[in-house]
């Protein structure tokens, strides 16, 4: 090698072929020996699917709910949406789009999109709204963001106390700006003070985020007087404030 020092050339192997080679080398396993050394779910998990013409509609839904996305909407069928929302199929539950095995227990995975599953929502007929079991497994399995998709004509009084018996009295406050869509706004609004009452400083701190048609004199005043402070938090606006030294 002494004799041919000179004429070598050195070479960055990072910046060479050897580094491409040695991933090429990874893919070409897969045609010389049918061989997959390594695999990421995250690849797929938010793939849609292939429709084939030769599956049926129903049969289609069996791997993946999301393919009922691919079907026109005079194929869907009511069988199709009760079978992703009761979730019959345990390996892929609605709203998500994969999972895991771990000893036996299915764990869902990777969240679908909100235009998805808005786009779901938009394909249950009204009959089925009206089904109790039916409503009951939405507001399971859309937990908090239930007043997000769930349609506003189908939500009343009543399924508001249910939406915070299951859900917790921090989630409607949290989708407060839902609610102005809904019915009963003066049932709602009424139900909304006494909750907001009972988690005063949380509401406080979010007041911005509420609709106007929850902001009012009766929901200051009970908010400021439900706060134990001598002096004013830097979370609480002034005109909150105002009524816990001045309660009328």
């Amino acid at each position: 090698m002494s004799e041919y020092i000179d004429k070598m050339i050195f070479i960055d192997r990072k910046e060479s072929l050897y580094a491409v080679s040695r991933r090429v080398n990874q893919v070409q396993r897969l045609f010389s020996a049918n061989l997959l050394r390594e695999w990421d779910n995250t690849l797929v998990a938010s793939k849609i699917e292939f429709k084939s013409n030769e599956i049926s509609g129903y049969n289609l839904i069996e791997d993946n709910w999301k393919n009922i996305l691919l079907l026109r909407r005079e194929d869907v069928t009511e069988k199709m949406l009760r079978k992703i929302i009761l979730g019959r199929n345990k390996r892929n539950l609605f709203p998500y789009i994969s999972y895991e095995n771990w000893g036996g227990k299915v764990f869902p995975l990777c969240r679908a999109k909100d235009e998805e599953i808005e786009l779901f929502m938009s394909l249950v007929p009204d009959s089925m709204f009206k089904d109790r079991i039916i409503r009951e497994q939405l507001m399971n399995k859309l937990d908090d963001d239930f007043l997000k998709y769930y349609p506003a004509k189908y939500f009343t009084y009543d399924l508001l106390q249910k939406y915070v018996k299951s859900c917790g009295e921090l989630a409607i406050i949290k989708n407060a700006p839902y609610l102005a869509r809904m019915k009963e706004q003066a049932h709602i609004r009424r139900y909304f003070i006494e909750i907001a009452e009972k988690n005063a400083n949380y509401t406080i701190k979010h007041i911005d985020e509420l609709p106007k048609e929850y902001q009012c004199e009766e929901l200051y005043q009970k908010l400021a007087l439900s706060l134990y402070q001598k002096h004013r938090p830097k979370w609480c606006p002034d005109y909150i404030w105002k009524y816990h030294n001045n309660p009328r």
